[in-house]
């Protein structure tokens, strides 16, 4: 996937002058003002997220963490998660860049946790996947769907106190599961799945 961001940007770039400035690459520039504007607004939204990385290496830095290039791995370990990572590419991009090894579940970090348990295949991919703020009846809730899966597979379940102890027995499990759903890094934009099992196997070897 590297330089794939660089090509989107270059015709993301070269539409803002085509169809919203009305501009060719040969026209003169009457408004170079609004121009640079444009320009700007636009490569902020799309490197926003990208800034995130620079924070993790600054958080490297300032916590003294033992870090040899070309030796040790940094792996970082997200939600797909749309509505906090819109640019998912990009960021993909910029780990692949910087040497970062990215495990990702889609939708969220529940579903990781639901392919402990063979009940993940009980459920429509498409619910899942959506993951809206409704019950399992389909009625308006504060949770999103997967947490009420989850409460009801486990008898109860808790976002902001996950024990963990109930899932350690079960990561053979949840490593077999995980490769009947996408697995993929440039897949996990969209499809349901999670590759932290590929983690957990090469930390085995």
């Amino acid at each position: 996937m590297c330089g794939m961001v660089a090509t989107n940007l270059r015709k993301n770039l070269q539409d803002i002058l085509t169809q919203e400035m009305k501009l060719s690459m040969t026209d003169e520039i009457d408004d170079l003002p609004l121009l640079i504007q444009r320009l700007s607004g636009y490569i902020e939204t799309c490197f926003s997220e990208t800034r995130k990385l620079e924070d993790l290496i600054i958080y490297i830095n300032e916590q003294q963490i033992i870090y040899e290039e070309g030796y040790d791995t940094i792996c970082i370990i997200i939600d797909r998660n749309k509505r906090n990572l819109e640019d998912y590419v990009a960021y993909v991009e910029e780990c692949c860049l910087k040497g970062y090894s990215l495990f990702v579940s889609n939708p969220d970090f529940e579903f990781w946790l639901l392919l402990h348990l063979n009940q993940v295949f009980e459920y429509k991919p498409e619910d899942l996947l959506v993951n809206r703020k409704r019950d399992l009846a389909g009625g308006k809730s504060n949770k999103r769907y997967l947490e009420h899966v989850l409460s009801a597979v486990l008898g109860s379940y808790r976002k902001e106190s996950i024990h963990f102890e109930r899932f350690l027995p079960l990561i053979d499990r949840a490593i077999k599961n995980e490769k009947e759903f996408c697995e993929d890094i440039d897949g996990l934009e969209a499809a349901l799945g999670s590759n932290v099992g590929i983690l957990l196997e090469e930390l085995r070897k």
